[in-house]
């Protein structure tokens, strides 16, 4: 498959994992790329007895996945995510902040190792 379009597939996968995805998909594997992380790396928030991911209380998800060619070696690491409609970067819930700018960050720097990309394509 060709890198570029490995790229782009595995950007739009993002929206079909995690909570609350588009269509219910199984598996961890796509082509040459594996799942290595997700966003729920970021931990869970118990508020009023509910427990809710942090990623989904800033309405962020992101995956990451490794990228190896036919010898097994590792040749990218691509991080997709799909993000907040809070063009603010915050989001108050129930007394509770998030960033969503912060939970991007802290997703990339748990996550990535090696080469980093998101899978935009110039």
């Amino acid at each position: 498959m060709n890198d570029s379009i490995l790229k782009a597939i595995l950007s739009m996968d993002a929206y079909n994992r995690g909570y609350d995805p588009g269509i219910s998909i199984s598996g961890s594997v796509i082509g040459n790329a594996t799942i290595i992380k997700d966003s729920f790396v970021l931990g869970e928030t118990t508020i009023l007895g509910e427990t809710y991911r942090n990623d989904q209380l800033s309405s962020f998800y992101g995956i990451a996945y490794q990228i190896k060619d036919t010898n097994g070696n590792i040749t990218d690491t691509v991080i997709s995510y799909r993000g907040t409609d809070d063009p603010t970067g915050e989001y108050l819930f129930d007394g509770a902040r998030f960033n969503t700018i912060n939970a991007k960050n802290a997703v990339a720097n748990s996550m990535s190792s090696g080469s980093f990309s998101t899978g935009r394509q110039q």
